[in-house]
């Protein structure tokens, strides 16, 4: 016991310790956060989307032929009475309610709200004023209805309620109609109370003589913004229609329970122009984004169940009843643009996770070289390996895992809503922090204190080695990057895991093309600096080449984070909106006649959801540079030890702190500037890779790559970066800095 409460408070004293555990915490906070964001994000613009709907979208409507419900119910005939036909419609409404509910989707729905309409056809206004005409558009729409109760939610201002229809012997008309319209209506129409006007119908090649509408009332609603009347907003105010061809106002006008008996035994609007309908609203408070296909299907199985228990045997019924539903229309679209974004998205996100990575391994190297005297020691002794490595993994858990909890607990207090299964994804990070010093301890170790010595190659073998393995990722990079191609994002219907890492497959082959190219240009870069009588440049010059690793580290990194966010920022321009339309397949509606009825368009133009991936691929990118800067400064830090011990040593000759900082940024800037070019050449390949996959997903569109494009990121990433390494390398400075005289030495804590 007392063994391990040494090792846990050492654990805790350990700075290198310290700081692996705060970036397991670090990015296990930003990761859930922004997965927390990122939900919240489109499950708002999902509701956004659903509150654009009509009433009417958000229902399941039945719907029937009128003189097909006039048939089956019995109701033709002069003798037919209101409460009759009151009473057919109630009992067809039980009927649709009793067959959504018997159901085995069990899709949750609001009974209450239920209700039966009749609507005729849309006529063209004809003998309107000339407001009712807007600007450049088309002549009205009208359109007729049949409400339950309508007296009960308008107030009458002027005239009476409509009772009459009346065969006249005048052509072109045939019946004369009295309905009530709205104040509004009126208005827009410029016409009043006992006036009369003409419905002309356009939509057969030889449509029915026109209608002779005979306006006997003006009302308003008591409550415009009830379910009553937001089901059909026409029937209280004009709606104006921004057709593409010539826009124009969509008004109705109310007809009386007599009127409509009357409809059962006449053809006022034609023999089959009537529509029954009764609507049943769906419960969309618990919709999110992430249930939306779940709700998609239980609404298509809904639909069919329904169909099956109206219709059992397939029976021929003169009355044909149609299903339908708006909702799945715009589920189906949301979805297909969902899915697009979370393509889109999951590329920077897998180049964000490897930086992560990265940087977890270079905080673990530091772990392992804080104890590197310790461990030569006991391996010099005949320490077996495994307690080397447990000794390293005995100690990461008591700092990381409650660190990383921390940063978990601070995420799900944040705003937002927790995706399924986002705690699962989050270790893997924390993991890598945890097992990551072991894992180089064995490496590190896995020679020293052999019975043999390890076989010392020379020189040109090293380079052999080196340039064997350079070749061989340059190959797999280049085949990784064609199969990907070739793959897609979805070859199964899911992410593809290699088509997301394509900005980490680009940007490794452009790395490793740069770093053939910049040893040689760095020698030239020397001897050219040795000839002139700036010592700043060459000192710094020579920093570089005397520490490769750190340079390599920061070519790779960088590398990757300028192409990671060159795409994210491409990508944000992208039109998804666009692209869901075209990607996206409506879903037929179910009809007892055999066919689909009628498709209305989810939504039109840019939608809430295409601010919410745009914002959350800004926040990726954003993240990309802040993580590579951060393995800037920890590759500068790792390397503080040597630099302080050269700037002390220089210190002697009058080096002053300006100057020391000056070398810094030389030895920082050469790295920078191969990873700027390597990371926007890297782009090239990468759109090669992606772009056919991008056309497929978002239906023909792709990213596309502008100078404003590149000089962002560019610039962004040079900035952050070399100011994150000067500010590691000024806190690094510390330890012996004395003077150094003579045969004095120094050596950094």
């Amino acid at each position: 016991m007392r063994t391990l409460m040494r090792r846990l408070r050492n654990a805790w004293r350990r700075p290198a310790a310290l700081v692996l555990a705060v970036l397991a915490g670090c990015f296990a906070l930003a990761s859930a956060a922004d997965a927390r964001a990122d939900l919240a994000g489109r499950n708002r613009a999902l509701t956004k989307v659903i509150r654009n709907l009509d009433q009417n979208g958000r229902m399941i409507t039945a719907s029937a032929n009128y003189a097909d419900f006039v048939a089956v119910n019995e109701l033709e005939g002069d003798n037919t009475k209101p409460q009759q036909l009151n009473d057919a419609l109630e009992s067809e409404k039980q009927d649709v309610l009793d067959a959504l509910d018997s159901s085995t989707a069990h899709l949750p729905l609001e009974p209450a709200g239920s209700r039966s309409k009749l609507i005729s056809p849309v006529y063209r206004v004809d003998g309107a004023g000339p407001t009712a005409r807007p600007r450049g558009g088309a002549p009205a729409q009208t359109q007729f209805y049949y409400l339950e109760n309508e007296q009960q939610h308008a107030r009458l201002t002027a005239g009476r309620w409509p009772q009459h229809i009346t065969m006249t012997d005048t052509t072109p008309s045939l019946y004369t109609v009295e309905v009530a319209l709205s104040t509004a209506t009126l208005q827009r129409l410029g016409l009043s109370v006992g006036d009369s006007y003409q419905a002309v119908s356009d939509l057969d090649q030889f449509p029915p003589p026109p209608v002779t509408i005979l306006i006997t009332g003006a009302f308003t609603p008591l409550d415009p913004g009830s379910p009553y009347w937001q089901e059909e907003p026409a029937g209280f105010a004009p709606q104006l229609n921004a057709s593409k061809v010539k826009p124009f106002y969509l008004v109705g006008g109310l007809l009386s329970a007599v009127e409509a008996t009357r409809l059962a035994s006449t053809t006022a609007f034609g023999r089959r122009g009537m529509v029954a309908q009764w609507n049943v609203p769906i419960d969309l408070s618990r919709l999110t984004s992430a249930n939306a296909r779940r709700y998609e299907d239980r609404i298509d199985t809904e639909l069919s169940d329904a169909l099956l228990a109206i219709m059992p045997d397939d029976s021929a019924s003169p009355m044909a009843l149609f299903f339908q539903t708006e909702v799945n229309d715009t589920l189906a679209q949301f979805l297909a643009e969902q899915r697009a974004g979370q393509m889109e998205t999951a590329m920077p996100a897998v180049s964000l996770a490897a930086i992560g990575l990265f940087a977890l391994l270079l905080a673990a190297r530091s772990v392992v070289d804080r104890r590197d005297g310790e461990f030569r020691l006991l391996r010099a002794r005949g320490a077996p390996l495994w307690r080397l490595a447990w000794s390293s993994l005995a100690e990461t858990p008591v700092t990381v895992i409650p660190l990383t909890a921390l940063g978990l607990l601070i995420a799900a207090c944040l705003p937002g809503a927790t995706p399924a299964g986002l705690w699962r994804d989050e270790l893997v990070l924390p993991a890598a922090a945890v097992l990551g010093p072991a894992v180089l301890t064995v490496v590190r170790y896995r020679h020293s204190g052999a019975p043999t010595a390890r076989r010392v190659r020379s020189v040109a073998q090293q380079r052999a080695r080196r340039t064997a393995a350079q070749i061989a990722l340059v190959v797999l990079c280049l085949l990784g990057l064609n199969e990907a191609r070739s793959q897609g994002f979805s070859p199964t219907g899911g992410i593809n895991l290699l088509t997301a890492g394509a900005p980490l497959l680009a940007a490794v082959l452009a790395a490793l093309v740069t770093l053939a190219v910049g040893p040689p240009l760095l020698q030239q870069l020397v001897r050219l600096t040795a000839g002139r009588r700036g010592v700043i440049g060459l000192l710094g010059l020579a920093r570089t080449a005397r520490t490769p690793a750190s340079a390599t580290v920061t070519v790779v990194i960088l590398t990757l984070v300028l192409a990671t966010a060159d795409i994210a920022v491409a990508l944000h321009t992208t039109p998804v909106w666009k692209a869901a339309a075209a990607a996206s397949t409506t879903a037929p509606n179910v009809s007892a006649a055999g066919g689909s009825t009628f498709h209305s368009p989810a939504f039109q133009g840019p939608d809430p959801l295409q601010g919410a991936t745009a914002d959350y691929l800004t926040v990726l990118a954003a993240l990309a540079v802040a993580a590579g800067c951060l393995v800037v400064a920890l590759a500068v830090a790792g390397d503080a030890v040597e630099r302080r011990s050269t700037t002390a040593r220089l210190g002697t000759m009058g080096l002053t702190a300006a100057q020391a900082r000056a070398i810094t940024a030389v030895e920082l800037l050469g790295p920078i500037a191969l990873a700027a070019v390597g990371g926007t050449a890297a782009i090239a390949p990468l759109l090669w890779t992606v772009r056919p996959a991008l056309a497929q997903a978002l239906g023909g569109a792709g990213a596309h790559v502008t100078v404003e494009t590149l000089v962002l990121p560019l610039g962004a990433m040079t900035v952050l970066a070399l100011a994150a390494g000067l500010a590691a390398a000024a806190a690094a400075r510390r330890g012996t800095t004395r003077a150094l005289r003579l045969g004095d030495s120094t050596e950094g804590a």
